[in-house]
This record gives C-alpha cells, structure tokens and sequence, in this order.
C-alpha cells in the first residue's frame, strides 16, 4: 500500500483486504513491469491483514538539559523510509562513548560535544525520512536539481521511484560515528562540515540564490498565535530563533525544496533551519524577515 502516516491515537487497524485490494489496484502498469496481478492475488489472499502506523516527531533544539541527554529514538524519531533509525542510535551510541572517552569526568562539555558533533546528521536523517514520502514533497525545480547533483549525494532511498541528488551514498554508509575530533567543535557541526564537493563553492550557491524584487516591510512584533494563522501553500510564515519570516514567495525556490519549507507554515522552525544552513544562508533569510516573536500576555480564566 502507499505509505500513510497516521496521527490518530491507535497504532493500528485490522480488517481492511478490499482497501489493500483497492490500493494495489490503482498502480499504474509500468513499462517491463509483470508482477501487479500476482500482487493483487498476494493481497486477497491476507486474512487478517494489519495496517501500522507510523510516526514521528519534530526535530529537537537540544538533547542536553544539564546531567542528562538524550540519544537513539528519544532525540530523534524518525520514519523508517531510509532504515536508519536504529543506525543512528548505535552512531549516537558510539559518539557519546568517544566524547566521554575524550573529556572522562567532565560531563557538561562531554555531552555538549556529543550534540554538537551528533544533531546535524541524526536530523537530516530525521528530516530526509519525512520526504521520501512523495506527497510530502513538491517536485524539485530544475534549479534544485542542478544542485543536488552536482552535491552528488544520494537524497532518496532505494526504493524511490522519483530518484533525487547524485549517487554517491558514502555519507550515509561509510561513515564512522567514533570519529569525533580531538577537541571540542566551537558550534554544531553542519552540512558544509560533511560535504568535501560543496565545500569549496557554498558562497558562490548561496550567492545566486532568489530574490523577492523588494525588500520585507520594516519589522514589527508578532505573536504565535499570528504566525499560526500564516500556515498554507500560499501563506507560509516560519518562526526562527525567535524572528518570523514570510516564505511564502521564497518557499518555491528553496534548494531543500518547497515542501521542507511548507511543511513548518505556521510553526516553530529553528532545529530544522539551523543545523542546515551556512552563515550566508541566514544573512539570506533577512530578505524575508517581518519582525520579531514577542510571547502573547497571559489571560486569566
């Protein structure tokens, strides 16, 4: 069946074969394709068929809160489009050991270095899960397209229909989660820390980057509950460290795609924007920025 997220409150749901039935049915044939009749044969021969939900939560501004941490599924849940949701746990596993190893009894600067050097890569996983779902995702433009191949890095999992980057998957599978530094990395590490091919010439992609003809009017104090009425394709407000931005010119051009931006109209952004995004990129963001969040007075009952 085509992946569903469910946000009802049962984890799961039984007794549906002519849904399945329905569902496999819609396929369209593709070319060289023999095998949907066996599927749909396959399908109505379930008795008791079962449908699982699947979940998962916003990325997280931190995993540390003094002594304590938080690693594996607790920091980051995610979907399991790319498989690695128990990975990430055995490289959250590994590099909390290592930063342990590197500061011994000093636990404050120990689990501030296994965030840093952990939050950005768990998140896009965490993130990229998200997207693989094609109806979370709008089609990438030709300009995106030029820039995930030329990262060339694998973005889809295998199973995509919809192939996106490049092919090089080393980022996912050769990575060794031990290798934290000798020292504690002076802020989160971020993708241009990852990426060798890009490395060079971020100044020169986020340079070129859209636009709007003028700039956002002069900033203003804005609510919560006004950034949360600011939430569809076409009015799309984010709140970011505490400013908000009107992205709903920007959203088509963004180089993660529209839907990553869409996805948080109307919401908090900042775990997601942050680990993602070079110093360039956030001068960028002042195009579209409005004003800044003030916190709505309390009202007594």
């Amino acid at each position: 069946m085509s992946p569903t997220r469910l946000r009802s409150s049962g984890r799961r749901a039984t007794g549906f074969p002519s849904a399945g039935r329905r569902s496999f049915a819609r396929w369209e044939r593709r070319e060289g394709s023999t095998g949907r009749e066996d599927l749909l044969a396959l399908a109505g021969a379930i008795v008791r068929p079962t449908k699982w939900g699947l979940y998962d939560r916003d990325a997280l501004e931190t995993w540390v809160q003094g002594r304590i941490c938080l690693l594996g599924d607790a920091a980051h849940p995610m979907l399991p489009t790319f498989g690695q949701g128990a990975a990430q746990s055995f490289e959250d596993a590994a590099a909390l050991a290592g930063a342990f190893a590197l500061h011994k009894r000093d636990v404050a600067t120990a689990l501030l270095h296994y965030e840093r050097v952990r939050h950005y890569r768990a998140t896009r996983f965490q993130l990229g899960s998200k997207f693989a779902f094609d109806h979370l995702r709008a089609k990438d433009t030709a300009e995106q397209k030029a820039l995930l191949e030329k990262l060339d890095e694998r973005v889809s999992p295998a199973f995509a229909h919809d192939k996106r980057g490049g092919e090089d998957d080393s980022w996912i599978y050769a990575y060794d989660a031990r290798n934290i530094g000798a020292e504690l990395p002076y802020k989160r590490l971020g993708p241009w820390d990852f990426r060798r091919a890009a490395k060079a010439n971020y100044a020169t992609i986020t340079g070129a980057l859209w636009k709007p003809a003028s700039p956002a009017s002069a900033p203003r104090s804005v609510t919560r509950e006004e950034v949360a009425r600011h939430n569809t394709r076409n009015d799309c407000w984010v709140i970011i460290s505490g400013k908000v931005y009107d992205i709903s010119e920007w959203a088509p051009h963004h180089p993660g795609g529209a839907g990553i931006a869409r996805m948080y109209a109307g919401r908090e952004a900042t775990a997601e924007f942050g680990d993602y995004h070079s110093a360039e990129a956030v001068a960028h963001m002042a195009h579209f920025c409005i004003g800044t969040l003030v916190e709505a007075p309390a009202t007594l009952p």
